[in-house]
């Protein structure tokens, strides 16, 4: 492979058997098993993998299964972004229907030879996801707007090379059509293009990235995309350097007496707020889910606290405090008239409330019964001392 060659010096970051991404994610017994037995019945219909279209096909089960094999683990402050994401995308495709059927696609679509592509799927949905703009999630903006500067850069460079390539033909000047084959085939990658990219990516955002580039100046970094280093192809350099790094007054790269190019803070900066307006800002309704998410939670460790010690793992009780209310909620504020939109909250909460005292009326009694007898369902909240744990130990995640 030459200078394409992997660099096989990168830290692995590893990853885990579905059982026990599924219990990473959701950590209350009953209602991963709620989650599990959904997930378990996706048989039909197939799902097309990768992105080329060809001829694999998955049950989305199967999607489900290949997918979480590559969730990466171990990933410090960041590990947070991918479960969320991940968690969300399962339980979007449990619940049916189009919608589902779109997620699972979407997923099947980003699986192939590597994780690099699921990577970026979680990323990007993580990022959508997000209901503020913290450094953390800054970061991986950030990483993903030199990523597709990167790409838009390049894809115009082969581009232009390919209409000097149709004059060359023109012209019949056969040297100068080879010449320019060849530079396109420098350029226009087919093979492991996604982790070639995540890579040149890497010589900015990954600390102690070791490449045949050398970037030096001010950053904050973030996880790689890719498990393994690969050297950049040598005609992509140009292009990438000149998108980030420091130039002089006639457009020259400046380099360090130690051979290090400097990077362009304002450059980055422009390339962030680029992509930034293209994402939007996050929106008075993204608010709202946020601020309703931590109203469900205070709900569940108040008012709702014995309805969740004793019958956490009930799919009614795991439908209140789990995502189908959040992820309503934000479907109704999707449609929403902006001046409508406080209302459309307000009404959700009340929604919330009213089926928390129908289900309570559901399950009444159970805590007069267990100070009688104790329940099996109270031996699930205790700790080794025989005592309840906190409600916060047994509220699903959401």
């Amino acid at each position: 492979m030459g200078n394409r060659g992997r660099y096989d010096m990168r830290a692995h970051e590893t990853t885990l058997e579905y059982g026990a991404v599924l219990e990473r994610l959701f950590p209350d017994t009953g209602h991963r098993q709620i989650i599990t037995n959904k997930l378990g019945a996706l048989t039909d219909p197939l799902y097309t993998v990768g992105e080329t279209g060809g001829a694999q096909t998955r049950t989305g089960i199967e999607i489900i299964k290949e997918f979480l094999g590559q969730i990466p683990n171990g990933q410090g402050v960041y590990q947070n972004f991918y479960d969320k994401a991940a968690r969300r995308l399962l339980e979007e495709s449990s619940e049916g229907g189009a919608e589902s059927q779109g997620t699972l696609q979407a997923m099947a679509t980003s699986l192939g030879n590597c994780a690099t592509p699921v990577k970026d799927f979680l990323v990007q949905k993580a990022i959508g996801m997000s209901s503020q703009r913290d450094s953390l999630v800054s970061s991986l903006i950030a990483r993903q707007a030199l990523e597709e500067k990167f790409i838009g850069a390049l894809n115009l460079e082969i581009e232009n090379k390919k209409k000097e390539l149709g004059a060359a033909r023109r012209s019949g000047d056969q040297t100068k059509v080879e010449e320019i084959e060849k530079e396109i085939g420098g350029l226009d990658i087919k093979n492991e293009q996604v982790e070639f990219v995540a890579s040149i990516v890497d010589t900015v955002y990954l600390e102690g990235a070791i490449s045949n580039i050398k970037i030096k100046g001010e950053r904050t970094y973030s996880p790689s995309k890719t498990n393994h280093g690969f050297a950049v192809p040598e005609q992509w350099i140009p292009i990438f350097l000149n998108i980030c790094c420091q130039t002089d007054a006639q457009g020259e790269l400046l380099k360090t007496g130690e051979g290090y190019y400097v990077l362009d803070n304002g450059k980055l900066k422009s390339i962030n707020e680029e992509y930034e307006k293209r994402l939007g800002p996050v929106s008075d309704r993204e608010l709202l889910v946020g601020k309703f998410e931590a109203e469900l939670k205070k709900i569940g460790e108040t008012r709702a606290s014995e309805l969740l010690i004793y019958h956490f793992d009930k799919e009614d009780v795991v439908q209140l405090f789990g995502r189908y209310y959040i992820d309503k909620l934000r479907d109704d504020l999707r449609k929403a008239a902006d001046g409508d939109i406080e209302k459309v909250y307000k009404n959700s909460l009340f929604e919330v409330t009213d089926k928390i005292e129908e289900v309570s009326k559901k399950y009444k009694g159970i805590e007069e019964r267990s100070e009688q007898e104790p329940s099996e369902a109270m031996d699930h909240t205790k700790d080794h001392d025989g005592q309840i744990s906190s409600v916060e130990d047994v509220v699903p995640q959401v």
